[in-house]
């Protein structure tokens, strides 16, 4: 019986650059894989929400896209703080197959974490998720802002944040949040391997060979130095 041995790619917590050099970015000519959906207002009301109580130094986007060796994934929310990044991903309850779409987002966009928030129905609070945004980096935001993001949250709001924080999963009535980490390899790594698939090591291997074919063995630089050369 014949004995079949697949390739499979090892990432730790970051790709090595080693890796990612291997891909060859062949859709970023403008293949944007992601649809926005319909889910501008709720984009606009939740950025505006968490600019108003954000601080100084921290940034909110909406409306971002990301380039992938797969192609360009859609981002509906970035907010920045001293060189960290967060991004929020909007979906309905009928599209699937998200997570690796999410893992390639994850660590092309450079985010810190990525929160995919999936819409249930029509009915979903923006200021509940406004509030878990606010609840899940409150260093980022003024006290003020923090107040006010306490205040309009509904009490489902209010008991599953802890959950969040604990567990990376929120289910409030109207939407769900799933959270991933790039420092949390077990989240994320499994969907990038699937996305991306084994890459194709033989340019990678070529150069190494070809490096080392240039080197002096080390059986003739001890016959050099024992004959009296001097070692550079």
């Amino acid at each position: 019986m014949q004995t079949v041995h697949r390739a499979m790619i090892r990432i730790t917590a970051y790709p090595t650059v080693e890796w990612l050099n291997t891909r060859t970015l062949v859709n970023l000519s403008g293949d944007r894989l992601a649809s926005p959906g319909d889910f501008s207002a709720l984009r606009s009301d939740i950025s505006s929400r968490l600019s108003r109580w954000s601080q100084r130094r921290t940034r909110v986007f909406h409306s971002t896209w990301i380039s992938t060796p797969n192609g360009e994934e859609f981002v509906d929310l970035v907010v920045e703080h001293g060189g960290r990044r967060v991004a929020y991903r909007f979906s309905s309850r009928y599209e699937r197959d998200l997570e690796q779409s999410d893992a390639l987002t994850l660590v092309y966009g450079k985010f810190d974490a990525l929160y995919r928030v999936r819409v249930l129905n029509n009915r979903i609070n923006d200021a509940d998720l406004a509030f878990l945004a606010v609840s899940m980096n409150p260093s980022w935001f003024s006290g003020e802002g923090r107040l006010r993001a306490g205040r309009v949250a509904s009490n489902a709001a209010l008991h599953s944040v802890e959950n969040l924080k604990r567990f990376g999963t929120a289910l409030l009535p109207g939407f769900s949040v799933l959270r991933i980490r790039i420092s949390r390899a077990g989240e994320w790594v499994h969907d990038f391997e699937q996305a991306l698939g084994p890459p194709d090591f033989r340019t990678y291997v070529t150069n190494n060979l070809s490096r080392k074919s240039n080197r002096p063995s080390r059986k003739l630089t001890r016959v050099l130095l024992g004959r009296g050369a001097v070692q550079k």
